[in-house]
């Protein structure tokens, strides 16, 4: 069942054909109740917001004999909600370490990037200072002569 469909009511009956009128009923929902219920009349069992898990309602009725009848059991699941699954879970983990892979890359690249502008101007501030001492020692001889 999907964990928002979690309210459920349990219909159930027995028989004794010597004195229907005088039939008590016993239940619990295992993973859920620690104890079975109080002895009761009522031919239903309610019961709200069940955590999602597997569970098992088991019931049993008592007639005029004063002997326990044997239980009757019905196990069911309720679902968890999507994002408490482990699928989400692996994938949250796998788009977490695929942002920060992503991000690396991004840096990484601007890093790159900025490391060949700055080689490009030393290259060019490199260029320009020869050019200027070339200038320089050219005047420097013409003046010497």
């Amino acid at each position: 069942m999907p964990y928002n469909q979690n309210h459920l009511t349990f219909h159930y009956s027995a028989i004794d054909w010597a004195a229907p009128h005088k039939l008590k009923y016993q239940y619990k929902l295992m993973g859920l109740d620690e104890k079975w219920s109080p002895v009761t009349e009522n031919t239903a069992a309610d019961y709200r917001n069940i955590p999602y898990g597997t569970f098992t309602f088991i019931v049993r009725a008592i007639g005029e004999s004063q002997i326990w009848g044997e239980p009757f059991e019905y196990t069911f699941t309720i679902l968890p909600p999507w994002w408490q699954t482990c699928g989400f879970r692996v994938l949250l983990a796998f788009t977490f370490v695929s942002v920060l892979y992503l991000l690396y890359r991004s840096r990484t690249a601007a890093l790159r990037a900025r490391q060949k502008q700055l080689e490009k101007t030393v290259e060019d501030r490199t260029l320009e200072l020869k050019l200027e001492k070339e200038l320089v020692e050219e005047k420097t001889q013409r003046n010497y002569r």
